[in-house]
């Protein structure tokens, strides 16, 4: 297996490659007359003209293997429209479909990139057809969709999109990883500076980010806390001096998962996708590695993360509601078999969060070991074990207090038990003076829950929609 320097004894299996490419990427695509006209002895002779007369502003690389011989390629150079403003084109890349997925495309793109570097190219454009599912590999490699034009394949109009990298940069090595950080660390905000512009973006439905607070002492906190490198956790856009752009991935190490941050911008309307994937790709790239799920929690009103989310080929999981409850209307009431959760009754709590909650953001290990005096688990215990449990967070500084989770076993519904639990919470919440107010959420689809929440005072702030992102090659 590796990456090499095309040389002019690959015509033929450069050639080979691009016909069958063709042949299985672009079935269903354009004209199968057009398509069954490909000969690969055609092709040969293009290959064999391009290798004997490459020039020096242009890379062609093979992908091979000992088994199969060369597998891909990718052809690259100079811009050949200039007027884009892009110094660099990717004219051609190509795999096998059977060898699709298993990370050829990522190192052919690397060694491209570094290529293109050390030849002083900067920017980067491609045209790829509309339908092609290497749409969603070029975005993962941190390219946007500037425009379209049409173009004539056989008989057929067909419409081509121009994917833009308006700064070529490294695509996952370590070293690449090792100075973005150490480059990023010389323009970084304080905490200070970070907290108060995630504050103010968050504080409107249409920038709205559910994992972060809105108050900058609350995400200051959350920071300085939830982020021990906060350089290496966080992607940012300064302008002039001036903060403009930020995300972040809160990692949770165990689970190999990530809450996304942001994206945060303050920018103008027309710019948001462009920036936005520009401060994703820096994050993905360095810290996918750690990675096998990320998350996104957005504001119904939030559009542009909307569209974002659907950009990257995220899933749309749930949509959540936000139910807050005041102090003045809770009544204390303890159910005798409502205690907190011991560790004979551990495991029993793993599984039945991990049946109720499946690949949520907060796993049954991190749960546990999250609490403290101010992070609690309940339970509900009979004697047939662990019937159901609620996790609730109180954040006294910050005058806070919320459910997390709260669940029961599907065999014991409908004997009151999650009232019991969520009285308990709410009066371990209350039991803080500073607390005044406690928020939850729960998906809009559980009338059950939400009928229970309501009755007990919880009134709706908002609505969330909940995103899931697997992890890539």
């Amino acid at each position: 297996m590796r990456i090499r320097t095309a040389s002019a004894d690959d015509a033929a299996a450069i050639a080979q490659v691009h016909v069958d490419s063709w042949l299985t990427t672009y079935s269903g695509l354009v004209s199968e007359i057009f398509l069954q006209s490909l000969r690969v002895e055609r092709r040969r002779i293009v290959w064999d003209r391009i290798l004997t007369q490459l020039p020096p502003d242009q890379t062609l690389i093979v992908a091979e293997t000992e088994e199969h011989g060369i597998i891909g390629f990718l052809h690259a150079g100079s811009s050949r429209e200039p007027d884009m403003g892009y110094d660099s084109e990717l004219y051609a890349v190509y795999l096998l479909a059977e060898v699709q997925g298993r990370g050829w495309g990522r190192m052919l793109f690397e060694r491209m990139v570094a290529d293109m570097r050390e030849k002083g190219h900067t920017s980067l454009h491609l045209w790829v057809l509309e339908g092609n599912p290497a749409i969603a590999f070029y975005q993962r490699m941190g390219g946007w969709a500037r425009h379209t034009k049409e173009i004539q394949i056989g008989d057929s109009r067909h419409t081509e999109i121009a994917m833009v990298w308006d700064q070529v940069g490294w695509t996952g090595n370590e070293s690449a990883s090792e100075s973005s950080a150490a480059e990023r660390a010389g323009a970084f905000p304080d905490k200070h500076t970070l907290a108060s512009f995630i504050a103010g973006l968050n504080r409107d439905p249409k920038h709205h980010v559910g994992y972060c607070g809105q108050e900058p002492e609350e995400i200051e906190h959350a920071l300085e806390h939830e982020f021990p490198a906060l350089v290496e956790a966080f992607a940012v856009q300064m302008e002039r001096g001036e903060l403009v752009g930020a995300l972040g991935l809160d990692i949770d190490a165990g689970g190999r998962s990530a809450e996304i941050w942001g994206p945060f911008l303050s920018c103008p309307q027309d710019e948001w996708q462009r920036r936005a994937m520009q401060l994703w790709h820096r994050m993905r790239n360095e810290l996918a590695h750690r990675v096998d799920t990320f998350y996104g929690f957005y504001h119904e009103m939030n559009r542009n993360a909307q569209q974002w989310m659907m950009q990257l080929g995220a899933e749309l999981k749930s949509t959540e509601v936000v139910l807050e409850a005041e102090r003045s209307l809770h009544t204390r009431h303890a159910h005798p078999s409502v205690r907190e959760i011991s560790s004979l009754r551990s495991e029993e709590f793993l599984r039945l969060h991990k049946s109720v909650f499946p690949g949520t953001y907060r796993s049954g290990p991190d749960i546990l070991e999250r609490i403290n005096e101010n992070y609690c688990v309940f339970m509900f215990e009979d004697e047939d074990g662990l019937q159901g449990y609620i996790y609730v967070e109180r954040e006294p500084e910050f005058d806070e207090g919320r459910i997390e989770f709260i669940a029961v076993a599907p065999s014991a519904r409908g004997r009151g038990i999650g009232a019991a639990l969520l009285q308990r919470g709410l009066g371990y919440l209350f039991e803080d003076p500073r607390i005044e107010k406690i928020t939850l959420c729960v998906r809009a689809d559980n009338e059950q829950a939400l009928h229970l929440y309501r009755r007990a005072g919880f009134r709706e702030l908002h609505r969330l929609r909940f995103y899931a992102i697997a992890g890539q090659e």
